[in-house]
C-alpha cells in the first residue's frame, strides 16, 4: 500500500471555546498532580506559567501529560487532547485529535502543547528539551514556542522557581537473556532429515530440534519454526506454500513469510508429506493400533484417510490429485486413485523408506538392504543398485531422467534415465562417512542433500561439494576460556581448537589420543588431559608432560559409554583444574589424582578407587573432585577427604566460584550445591532424567550446566532455568570467562557461542535471536522507549521504538527480530530500522500482535511501521538549509536508485498540516551508484519559524518511502530565558 502522510488541522478556537464554556459554567478543572508550591515556569516573552492553577492543573502520567496551564499574560495552554489517564496513551502529534505532550516513562518529554493566543509549544526542540527527574518529580529544561520563544522550567539561583510533580517514574526494568548460536558446524549442526527445493532459489531443509533452514540461491539462513520438536519431511508445491511434518503429529505450514502450526488432529509421529497442489496434500506416519497413519489436506483442514494397512508408512509422493504412492514397512506400497488407498504388489518384504514420482508412469522407491524399486505405470520391478550394502533413506526425482537416492555412509546414487550410478560423497568426514537423510533436485544442474551433523551437500551436475562448514566433526569434551580472546576446546582424536576472539582454528596437539579436559590459568598456561596424556600450552605450542603414570591410549568415551580401549597400564585422565601457574589438579580412573607444582606432576593419595570425572579449585588451597557413585572429595592444601553428597549417581563435573559455593552435576539430572559446610540437592530443570556432563560458575549468581540433547541450564543465584540452546546434540563441556562470554562444546564437533542480551523496559513479545556470528558478537543491549522515535515518519509514529546496540561488533552476524505492536498487524506493516538518515523497512511475517523480520545484520533504532512501504532507495544524506529572505534549500544524496521513478517534497510544522509541495515528480537520474539533488522551497522562512521537510522516494511500481523529517529554522537571534520575576 502506498504510504501517505495524513493531513490534519490544528485546533484553534476549539480549545478556547471549550474552556470558556467550562469556566462560565463554574466547573473547576482537575488540579492534577503538580505540587501546590512548586508550580511555576517562566516564559521569556509571556511571563509566569502556573501548572497548578485553581481552575486548571496538569496531571503527569507515565506515558503522557494532560490538563491546562494558566499563563497570566496569554491565557490557557492545553497539554493534549486526552482526558482521564488510565490505559497507556501516546500522542501521535499527527492530527487535531492526537496532539499533546508525551512522557517516555523515564521523564523525557516530547510533543506539542497548544495555546489559543500563542500557538504551538514544542517540549523536545532541537536546542532544548524538558525532562522530569523520575526520582524527585522535578521538571527541568526548556520548551520552545515559535511565536513566544523559550519557556524555562527550573532556576536554582536568584529568583528561584521550578515545577514539581508527585509522579515519579518506576525504575527501569532490566532483564537478561542468553542467546545461543552455532559456531561449529555452520550454518548449524543439528541432524537434518528432510529437504525440498521448488526452485534453484528456494530450498527448505529441516531436522532435529525444530530446525528449519532456508536457501535463497546464495546462502542458508535459519527460519523460526516455532517448535523444538523433531521434523522429518517437507514439501513445497510453490514458493508461498510449504508443509513440514514431524514427531507428535506436528504439521507446520509456510505462507511465504512465516511458519505456523496446523491442527493435524493426531499425536502420531509423521514421517513423510507430499502436495500435488495447494488443495491436496498427504502426510504419512507411524501406525496407530492396526492402521498406518495417512492424513489428507484439502486446502483448509487435515482429515484421516483409511490406509488399509497396519504398517508404519514412511514416505509419500503425489504427482497429481488422482495419484499418490506411499511406502512403508515390510515392503508396503500403497496407491491413491483420488478416492481410496489400495495395496500394490511390491515384490519385496524389505522396509521401504521413500518414494518419488516425477510422472504418473514413473516412480522410484528405495529402502533398506540396497533396495530400489521402479514403477512403470502398471507394475513395480526391482532395479540394481550400483553400491554394495547400501541402505537408502530418501529419493527425489527432478524428471524421468534424473533421480537421486541417499543413505548411509555417504551413499548417493543417481538415475540417468537408464541406469543407477554411484555418486557417493566421501570428502566431509574422511574415513567416517556421514549418513544422508534427504535429497532434492530443482534442476539437472542443482541438487541438495542433507544429513548428520548439519551436513549440506550441493550437486552442480558434475560433483558434490559441501555447503556446510566443519572445523571438526570429532566429539569435543572440554572447553576453557581464560579471556575473551582465548578459548581452548579439546576432544577425540587429539583434537584441540583455539578461539582468538573472532574465529576458531585447529592447534597441533601432537597426539591422536582422546582428550577429555582442559584448564587455563592464563593465556600462556593451559593443561589438557586424556587417555594417559597430559599436554601443556605455553602460549605458542602444545607439548607432552611427563607424569610417570603409564601411557595408555585411553578409550573413546566415558566409563558408562563403552569399555576401555587402552592397555591395562594406561591411566585415563578425565578432568583438570589450574587455579594458578603453580598448581593444577588432574583426576581420572581408579581414584587417580595428580598434582602440578609449577614444574612437575606427582600423585596424590585420593583415598578412593572410584573413578573421578571432574575437579575444580576455587583457590590454591581448596579443591573439589567428583566421580563415580556420588563420590565427592575435598582438598585442604594437605590431603583429600571424602564428603557426603547424598547421592549414588555418577557425578560428572564440578565448578566452584568460591570456597563457599560449588555446583556438581551428573547422571539422572543430578545437581548438588555446596554452601561451605554441606552438600544439598538442587531442583534441576530440563527433561527428567537428563544426564549432565559439564558445569561452570563465573560467580555465585551465574552458573551454566550442559548435558543430553543440547540441554543448557542457567543458575541465577536462586534457581535453575532452561536456556534455549537451539542444539539437539549432547553437550559435554562449558566454560564462562565472564557473564558475556560462554562457550559450550559437544558431540560431532558442536561448538555453541553465546550472546548476552541485556533488555531494559522491553515489552512481552519482543524476541531477538542470533543464528550465526563471525566471532565478535558477545553482548546486545536493548532498550524500549515508550514514545515515538524523534525521526519517525508518520507511518512509524506508533508510540514506541527499540534501541539495539552491539558495542564494537557491527557486522558478521545475522538474526531474527520480533517486535510487539498494539496495531492489528497485516502484510503492509513492517519492522523498520533507522539508518541515521532514512528508514529501512521490511517484514517476513506477522501474528495477531507481533511483526517479524529476518536477516538482521546490523543494529540501531527499530520501530514497527503501520502500512510502512519498503525502502525505495538508499538515501545517503538529506539536509535542509535556511536562506535569509528566501525559502529553505534542501539537499539530498542517494547511494543507489534501483527501479526509482523520482521524489516528492512534503512540508509541515507543529502549526501546519503536512502537505506535498511538488505537483510533479522530481525525476530520478537512474544511476546505480546514486546522485545528488537540490530543491528550494518557494515560501520565504521568517525569523525563528520552524518547518519540517520529508523526502518521498517513489518507486516504478508506485510504492514509496519517506526520509525525514529535517527541521529548518529561520535565521535570526535566539533570546535566552530570563531568570528574574
Amino acid at each position: 500500500m502506498k504510504h501517505r502522510i495524513r493531513n490534519h488541522v490544528r485546533p484553534l478556537a476549539l480549545v478556547a471555546a471549550l474552556l470558556l464554556l467550562l469556566l462560565a459554567a463554574g466547573v473547576a478543572l482537575a488540579a492534577g498532580n503538580i505540587d501546590a508550591t512548586h508550580k511555576w515556569a517562566w516564559g521569556t516573552n509571556i511571563g509566569w506559567l502556573n501548572f497548578n492553577d485553581t481552575n486548571g492543573g496538569v496531571t503527569v502520567y507515565a506515558d503522557h501529560l494532560e490538563g491546562y496551564v494558566w499563563a497570566e499574560n496569554v491565557g490557557w495552554i492545553r497539554l493534549g487532547g486526552i482526558e482521564g489517564g488510565g490505559a497507556p496513551d501516546y500522542y501521535a502529534n499527527t492530527s487535531k485529535e492526537t496532539y499533546g505532550v508525551n512522557n517516555d516513562g523515564n521523564g523525557v518529554l516530547s510533543g506539542y502543547a497548544w495555546g489559543t493566543n500563542v500557538g504551538w509549544i514544542k517540549f523536545n526542540p532541537t536546542h532544548g528539551g524538558v525532562t522530569i527527574d523520575s526520582s524527585t518529580g522535578e521538571f527541568d529544561g526548556y520548551a520552545w514556542g515559535e511565536n513566544i520563544g523559550w519557556i524555562s522550567f527550573k532556576n536554582t539561583s536568584g529568583n528561584a522557581y521550578n515545577v514539581v510533580t508527585t509522579w515519579t517514574g518506576s525504575a527501569a526494568t532490566a532483564t537478561a537473556v542468553d542467546d545461543w548460536f552455532w559456531q561449529n558446524p555452520l550454518p548449524q549442526g543439528n541432524l537434518l532429515r528432510g529437504i525440498t527445493c521448488p526452485s534453484a532459489n528456494l530450498c527448505k531443509a529441516l531436522g532435529d530440534g525444530g530446525t528449519i533452514l532456508s536457501w535463497d540461491g546464495s546462502v542458508w539462513s535459519a527460519d523460526d519454526s516455532g517448535t523444538t520438536t523433531f521434523l522429518y519431511d517437507v514439501t513445497c508445491p510453490s514458493a508461498n506454500l510449504c508443509k513440514a511434518v514431524g514427531s507428535g503429529g506436528t504439521i507446520l505450514s509456510w505462507d511465504g513469510s512465516v511458519w505456523s502450526a496446523d491442527n493435524s488432529g493426531t499425536s502420531t509421529s509423521l514421517h513423510g508429506v507430499a502436495c500435488s497442489s495447494a488443495t491436496l496434500c498427504k502426510a504419512v506416519g507411524e501406525a496407530v493400533g492396526e492402521s498406518g497413519t495417512i492424513l489428507s489436506w484439502d486446502g483448509s483442514v487435515w482429515s484421516v484417510d483409511a490406509s488399509n494397512t497396519s504398517e508404519w508408512i514412511n514416505g509419500v509422493d503425489c504427482p497429481s490429485a488422482n495419484l499418490c504412492k506411499a511406502v512403508g514397512g515390510s515392503g508396503t506400497i500403497l496407491s491413491w486413485d483420488g478416492s481410496v488407498w489400495s495395496a500394490d504388489d511390491s515384490g519385496t518384504t524389505e522396509f521401504m523408506a521413500d518414494v518419488a514420482c516425477p510422472s504418473a508412469n514413473l516412480c522410484k522407491a528405495v529402502g533398506l538392504n540396497n533396495t530400489i524399486l521402479s514403477w512403470d505405470g502398471t507394475n513395480w520391478s526391482s532395479e540394481s543398485s550400483p553400491v554394495l550394502n547400501g541402505s537408502f533413506e530418501r529419493v527425489d526425482c527432478q524428471s524421468e531422467g534424473l533421480c537421486k537416492a541417499v543413505g548411509g555412509n555417504g551413499t548417493i546414487v543417481s538415475w540417468d534415465g537408464n541406469n543407477w550410478n554411484d555418486d557417493s560423497y566421501s570428502g566431509l568426514y574422511g574415513e567416517s562417512l556421514v549418513w544422508l537423510y534427504g535429497a532434492a533436485c530443482p534442476s539437472s544442474n542443482l541438487c541438495k542433500a542433507v544429513g548428520d551433523g548439519g551436513t549440506i551437500l550441493s550437486w552442480d551436475g558434475n560433483v558434490w561439494t559441501a555447503d556446510s562448514f566443519f572445523h571438526t566433526s570429532n566429539d569435543l569434551k572440554g572447553v576453557a576460556c581464560p579471556s575473551p580472546t582465548l578459548c581452548k576446546a579439546v576432544g577425540s582424536g587429539g583434537t584441540i581448537l583455539s578461539w582468538d576472539g573472532s574465529v576458531w582454528s585447529a592447534d597441533d596437539a601432537g597426539t591422536s589420543t582422546l582428550l577429555r579436559g582442559v584448564s587455563c590459568s592464563s593465556a600462556s598456561l593451559c593443561k589438557a588431559v586424556g587417555g594417559g596424556t597430559i599436554l601443556s600450552w605455553d602460549g605458542d605450542v602444545w607439548s607432552a608432560d611427563d607424569f610417570g603414570m603409564g601411557t595408555g591410549e585411553g578409550r573413546s568415551e566415558r566409563p558408562s559409554e563403552g569399555p576401555p580401549e587402552g592397555p591395562p597400564g594406561g591411566i585415563n585422565l578425565n578432568s583438570v583444574a589450574c587455579p594458578s601457574s603453580s598448581l593444577c589438579k588432574a583426576v581420572g580412573d581408579n581414584g587417580t589424582v595428580l598434582s602440578w607444582n609449577g614444574s612437575s606432576w606427582s600423585a596424590d593419595n585420593s583415598g578412593t578407587t572410584n573413578s573421578l570425572y571432574g575437579v575444580a579449585c576455587p583457590s590454591a588451597s581448596r579443591c573439589k573432585a567428583v566421580g563415580a557413585e556420588g563420590t565427592i572429595l575435598s582438598w585442604d592444601e594437605n590431603s583429600w577427604s571424602v564428603e557426603d553428597g547424598g547421592t549414588s549417581q555418577d557425578l560428572r563435573s564440578v565448578a566452584c566460584p568460591s570456597t563457599n559455593l560449588c555446583k556438581a552435576v551428573g547422571n539422572g539430572g543430578a545437581i548438588f550445591s555446596w554452601d561451605g559446610s554441606s552438600w544439598s540437592g538442587d531442583a534441576a530443570g530440563g527433561e527428567e532424567g537428563d544426564d549432565f556432563f559439564g558445569v561452570t560458575c563465573q560467580s555465585a549468581d551465574l552458573c551454566k550446566a550442559v548435558g543430553d540433547s543440547g540441554t543448557i541450564l542457567s543458575w541465577d543465584g536462586s534457581s535453575w532455568k532452561i536456556d534455549n540452546s537451539g542444539a539437539r546434540k549432547t553437550l559435554y563441556g562449558i566454560d564462562c570467562g565472564s557473564a558475556t562470554l560462554c562457550k559450550a562444546v559437544g558431540r560431532d564437533g558442536t561448538i555453541l557461542g553465546m550472546v548476552y542480551q541485556s533488555l531494559t523496559d522491553v515489552s512481552a513479545g519482543f524476541s531477538l535471536d542470533i543464528f550465526n556470528d563471525s566471532g565478535c558478537l558477545v553482548e546486545l543491549n536493548v532498550t524500549e522507549t515508550a514514545s515515538n522515535h524523534p525521526n519517525a515518519v508518520p507511518a512509524l509514529q506508533t508510540g514506541r521504538y527499540w534501541t539495539l546496540s552491539s558495542g564494537s561488533c557491527t557486522s558478521g552476524f545475522s538474526g531474527s527480530l520480533i517486535l510487539p505492536t498494539s496495531l492489528t498487524p497485516d502484510a503492509n506493516d513492517k519492522i523498520c530500522r533507522y539508518t541515521g538518515s532514512s528508514w529501512d523497512c521490511a517484514s517476513n511475517g506477522f501474528t495477531a500482535s507481533t511483526v517479524t523480520r529476518t536477516g538482521i545484520t546490523g543494529f540501531s533504532d527499530w520501530a514497527v511501521g503501520d502500512n510502512a512501504s519498503p525502502t525505495a532507495v538508499t538515501i545517503a544524506d538529506f539536509r535542509g538549509q535556511a536562506v535569509w529572505g528566501s525559502g529553505p534549500v534542501l539537499h539530498w544524496q542517494t547511494a543507489d536508485e534501483m527501479a526509482l521513478s523520482g521524489f516528492h517534497i512534503w512540508r509541515g510544522s507543529p502549526a501546519q498540516a503536512e502537505t506535498r509541495l511538488t505537483d510533479q515528480l522530481i525525476g530520478a537520474s537512474g544511476a546505480l551508484t546514486g546522485s545528488e539533488y537540490t530543491w528550494q522551497d518557494a515560501a520565504p522562512l521568517a525569523w525563528g519559524q520552524r518547518l519540517h521537510y520529508w523526502l518521498e522516494a517513489v518507486e516504478a511500481d508506485g510504492s514509496s518511502s519517506f526520509t525525514g523529517p529535517v527541521e529548518v529554522v529561520g535565521i535570526g537571534k535566539l533570546f535566552l530565558p530570563s531568570v528574574g520575576r
